[in-house]
């Protein structure tokens, strides 16, 4: 429970905390590692009953990730170094 507290405090997206939320897939596939992108083929019901059409998952990445990484690296051009870009990792 600590790990998944900890990997849930490192997500900033609500998209990536629903698909960190596999616990159903080791639970019905206990051999196998979670592959988050199965859950579509393996709970469809649930995954498509949870999407939004007119906000999908593209768009949280466009006014999420992709707006943060394009202002730091905008902030990167203009002070001519990445010493003070952080948020450019794996989040």
């Amino acid at each position: 429970m600590v790990l998944y507290r900890l990997m849930l405090s490192n997500v900033t997206s609500r998209g990536w905390i629903l698909t960190t939320l596999v616990a159903d897939m080791l639970r019905d596939f206990p051999d196998y590692l979670p592959n988050t992108y199965l859950q579509y083929y393996l709970y469809p019901e649930y995954k498509f009953s949870r999407l939004d059409p007119n906000f999908t998952r593209a768009n949280e990445v466009i006014n999420g990730r992709e707006k943060r990484v394009f202002e730091e690296c905008r902030t990167a051009v203009a002070e001519g170094t990445t010493r003070n870009v952080h948020v450019v990792h794996n989040d």
